[in-house]
């Protein structure tokens, strides 16, 4: 995981117009039963969407804690947050939900629910936590994988 989090820092780095710090806190032991390109494109589509909401200056951390067997991912950012009404909506491929983010970027509303239906494929779950003007955090859980001496 630490591997696909700083890929994916590396190439999201230098987002034009804003200058937002990449944190990746995951250590370097934590690895996840899954399909790597599928979790990959969860992860870039995460931190893509803090940076797209959090204001320049802002920072977005990433990071994964053990929880039984499996591993609690989390993007983390200080940005502009959401209303518990959009909270509601933004996993529902049936009113795909979007909004133009801190420096007027674009989105289709479709992320979301392909990180969802990814996440979900690879027996994990995906939520998010949120307060308006105090940044989100988007968690999702993938099963850990067996110890190589198991």
């Amino acid at each position: 995981m630490k591997k696909l989090v700083d890929e994916n820092i590396q190439l999201l780095a230098d987002t034009p117009g804003k200058e937002i710090s990449l944190v990746n806190e995951v250590a370097p032991n934590t690895i996840g039963y899954a399909d790597s390109n599928t979790i990959n494109l969860v992860i870039r589509n995460l931190i893509t969407n803090a940076i797209k909401f959090t204001n320049d200056k802002g920072e977005v951390k990433v990071n994964a804690v053990a929880q039984g067997n499996e591993w609690v991912v989390s993007v983390k950012d200080n940005g502009v947050g959401m209303a518990s009404e959009v909270l509601r909506i933004l996993f529902d491929k049936t009113a795909p939900y979007t909004t133009r983010g801190t420096a007027n970027e674009k989105g289709t509303g479709l992320g979301l629910i392909l990180c969802k239906e990814f996440v979900e494929k690879n027996g994990g779950r995906i939520w998010v936590e949120s307060a308006e003007d105090y940044g989100s955090t988007f968690y999702f859980t993938l099963p850990k994988a067996a110890s190589p001496s198991a």
